[in-house]
């Protein structure tokens, strides 16, 4: 017995649009979905082949499809009462655009057929489906933001001066070697790697040479200042 997407006990069998490629893959979900009996499923190649296909209860997207059009767009132009983006991989920055866009739910192309059938149930249920497996990735991709919004916080902390002081403990320059580059005295030196440690809360040169490589490798900008560096 299959549970439509009222929620509801019946017979009836759920609708499902399959937008993806044509190929092995998407006539290999599509006959295992119409051989477990519950399903009636139609092949597109695209999402505006979808808008044509009447009130589907679910349509299931290939991301790299999704990816190539306005999301948001047509999915609010396709009558389906549930839609999931799915793709190989799963890449937390996808999912939550994905599910900004108006998607219902993300799955990995690598879930099991029987995982499949139980997902598209849940969706026609009303319930959003997010597997375990794209649920850490989004737990990781937000983390991974949070750590990257925090150093730059650091980042910008530091002067025009400690920037260039880091710059050179990041070449593996000794404090003298720094203070004759940059023409100060080597106290002064010793006075900027002391509060460039502090303020982005590292324990050694070291630490500080492998944040500022993650630093450059991010592309964060220094605020514009005026003035010569302190």
């Amino acid at each position: 017995m299959i549970l439509d997407h009222r929620g509801s006990d019946t017979l009836s069998k759920v609708n499902v649009v399959v937008v993806d490629h044509p190929g092995a893959f998407r006539t290999g979900v599509s006959s295992y979905l119409r051989e477990d009996g519950g399903f009636d499923v139609v092949e597109v190649d695209g999402l505006a082949d979808a808008q044509r296909v009447g009130r589907p209860d679910v349509i299931l997207v290939d991301s790299g499809l999704a990816q190539r059009e306005d999301l948001e767009d047509a999915l609010s132009q396709v009558s389906a009462s549930s839609a999931i983006v799915w793709g190989f991989g799963v890449d937390g920055e996808t999912v939550i655009s994905t599910l900004r866009a108006g998607a219902d739910g993300y799955l990995d192309k690598d879930i099991s057929p029987a995982g499949l059938v139980r997902a598209i149930e849940a969706a026609c249920c009303g319930e959003a489906v997010v597997p375990r497996s794209v649920s850490r990735a989004v737990v990781d991709y937000l983390r991974t933001s949070d750590e990257r919004s925090r150093a730059h916080e650091m980042f910008v902390t530091l002067s025009p001066r400690e920037r260039q002081v880091l710059e050179q403990i990041r070449s593996g320059a000794s404090n003298r070697m720094i203070a004759d580059e940059l023409r100060i005295s080597e106290y002064t030196v010793k006075r900027h790697v002391q509060n460039i440690l502090s303020k982005l809360d590292v324990p050694s040169r070291k630490h500080a040479a492998a944040f500022h490589r993650g630093v450059v490798e991010a592309g964060f900008q220094a605020p514009a200042t005026g003035g010569k560096p302190g």
